[in-house]
């Protein structure tokens, strides 16, 4: 059972850090075009597209650049997105947008955290509320 572990772990690492070959560009609405090299041209069904490839979206248009299940980016209006050699996320979902600025993340536990100190903070105070302290023993 451990010589079986021991050569499964090594195998999936080396998998899971293997370069992206191609990913598939899904387009959504508008006009998406590819650049493989040969100039801009316009796509309408999904296609397979290889790195350094660059998609443009223009204005009112989206699409998909999906590298595998778990890493999806969506090229949104304004955009113009470079195939990666790698897969670029971890993330199921990443946007793409002109802007490229993205909202700092909130992380669950962090908030949970603070919702649970503030509790105990107020049930502190409310239990101290009604009593009466005298002002010497």
């Amino acid at each position: 059972m451990r010589c079986r572990i021991a050569w499964v772990a090594p195998v999936f690492i080396a998998l899971a850090l293997l370069p992206a070959r191609a990913a598939t560009l899904e387009p959504l609405s508008g006009v998406v075009s590819l650049n493989d090299g040969k100039g801009y041209k316009p796509i309408v069904w999904p296609v397979t597209v290889k790195p350094n490839n660059a998609v443009m979206v223009a204005p009112g248009g989206s699409a998909w650049l999906v590298y595998n299940d778990d890493c999806r980016i969506k090229v949104l209006p304004g955009s113009v997105y470079t195939v990666a050699d790698e897969i670029p996320c971890k993330p199921v979902d990443v946007e793409v947008a002109p802007s490229d600025l993205a909202p700092p993340q909130v992380n669950p536990y962090l908030v949970a955290g603070a919702a649970v100190a503030g509790g105990v903070g107020v049930g502190i105070l409310l239990s101290e509320h009604g009593k009466s302290h005298p002002a010497s023993p």
